[in-house]
């Protein structure tokens, strides 16, 4: 990953350490819910902005300005949900080999189902945006689980996206 990635990843754990800590130290405030409902829509913003930079970057690479400002606007400025189903399809229309092997990455890894917690994540984001269901059954810690699993998908994405470049 660039560095703005990096940094936008180190940015949102450090954010989350330290919310994980002022919960640790309070388990029985009324604010921890706040914290943790602030916390889903960080990861999951971070995941999509990463997200997003990672494809901007791989498809930007030497094209003409006018190209690139396409792309920006289309990519960096669109809203896009962060779900392994929308990587998987945004993949297919740049390259149906990345796209496989993706795809095989991911059953492959399965087993610790990242791909399930990068989904639950965005659902948690898009219940909390559109006031569909109460977070209250989630913890901080599973917030953690759900944006490291994005962030290995993310790491995965970038390599098969820079072999080659």
């Amino acid at each position: 990953m660039n560095d703005e990635c990096n940094r936008l990843k180190e940015d949102c754990s450090k954010d989350l350490s330290i919310i994980k800590s002022t919960i640790s130290d309070n388990p029985f405030s009324s604010n921890n819910r706040f914290l943790i409902d602030f916390m889903i829509i960080r990861a999951c913003s971070t995941i999509e902005k990463i997200f997003k930079l990672i494809i901007y970057n791989y498809l930007a690479d030497s094209v003409k300005p006018e190209t690139e400002r396409f792309l920006s606007k289309r990519i960096i400025e669109s809203s896009c949900n962060p779900s392994a189903g929308i990587m998987e399809n945004i993949l297919a229309d740049i390259d149906s080999i990345k796209k496989e092997q993706f795809c095989v990455w991911l059953r492959e890894n399965n087993r610790r189902n990242i791909k399930g917690d990068l989904n639950s994540l965005v659902t948690l984001r898009n219940n909390l945006a559109h006031c569909n269901e109460n977070t209250s059954g989630t913890s901080i810690n599973i917030v953690e689980r759900y944006f490291s699993s994005g962030i290995e998908i993310l790491d995965f994405l970038d390599d098969i996206l820079s072999e080659g470049a």
